[in-house]
């Protein structure tokens, strides 16, 4: 399969059909059309902002210490390491002072939040970086390609497929996210969306030379994680949160019978995209 600089040519399964938007400006900046996905950047440095006044930290499905054993199963300590959407999320920092030891460069459209995140940053973490960008066109001065081993996502895809107007967004953030993977890498997403709204978009499109498995865990009021902090202090009891066996979805016929009855307000399901050894 070809890799193609352009966005994806619309081939979706019947779920996942919708009207695609005309092509945006490429350069992006905070008066962009581009940036108007999840709401807006005026949304995310408000909302922010708000958070930052009542000393509050929000990391979306789950905190860090929920996935410790998970992230270590599939990122290596070394590994060099983008996570898309940050947001005012502290799990870079809890992973950094956990022992990992690769670069982990968190970005987010909101420029409001990385200053404040830049500002916060301990300096014996010299692994941690902060960057300003629009994970739908991640530039190649921040984000050369095949800069990194691992990619993780937490709902930032979600925050996108909200918005039924913005589906081409989806394209364009996962052939960003394709190209800046290594070989071999991986693209972790962890989403509130089963693999029947899911798999269309990341198996199903020309320019994706990966594999997409994924596993599945309690929702985050079940495994008694609420990762909403104030003044520092996590508002419930955190614990690791534990997925089930890894169930193979491309070139598998078969996966429905292993996850087809599985329902969104019941699980949290991990998709794990492995990026060809051979993608060019």
């Amino acid at each position: 399969m070809q890799f193609l600089s352009s966005p994806f040519q619309p081939s979706m399964a019947d779920h996942c059909h919708t009207e695609v938007l005309a092509s945006r400006p490429s350069p992006a900046h905070e008066d962009d059309t581009r940036f108007t996905y999840g709401g807006g950047v005026a949304y995310w440095d408000n909302r922010f902002s708000e958070d930052a006044a009542d000393g509050e930290t929000f990391d979306w499905l789950f905190d860090y210490a929920s996935l410790r054993g998970f992230l270590r199963e599939y990122i290596p300590q070394h590994a060099d390491v983008l996570q898309v959407g940050c947001g005012n999320s502290d799990l870079a920092v809890a992973w950094c002072k956990d022992g990992h030891s690769g670069g982990l460069v968190n970005v987010d459209n909101s420029a409001y939040v990385i200053d404040m995140l830049r500002a916060q940053q301990d300096d014996s973490l010299p692994n941690l970086r902060y960057v300003l960008g629009d994970v739908r066109c991640l530039s190649e001065d921040d984000f050369p390609s095949e800069s990194f081993d691992a990619v993780l996502d937490k709902a930032t895809f979600d925050c996108i497929a909200c918005n039924p107007e913005n589906q081409k967004d989806l394209e364009a953030m996962l052939l960003s996210i394709f190209r800046v993977l290594r070989p071999g890498g991986v693209y972790l997403l962890i989403s509130c969306g089963d693999p029947e709204s899911r798999l269309c978009w990341l198996d199903d499109q020309p320019g994706l030379e990966w594999s997409v498995s994924a596993r599945h865990m309690a929702i985050r009021s079940d495994s008694d994680t609420e990762a909403c902090h104030h003044a520092s202090k996590p508002t419930r009891k955190r614990r690791e949160v534990f997925a089930s066996e890894e169930v193979m979805l491309t070139s598998n016929d078969d996966w429905e019978t292993q996850l087809g009855e599985l329902v969104e307000d019941e699980h949290t399901f991990v998709y794990l995209c492995r990026k060809s050894d051979r993608a060019v």
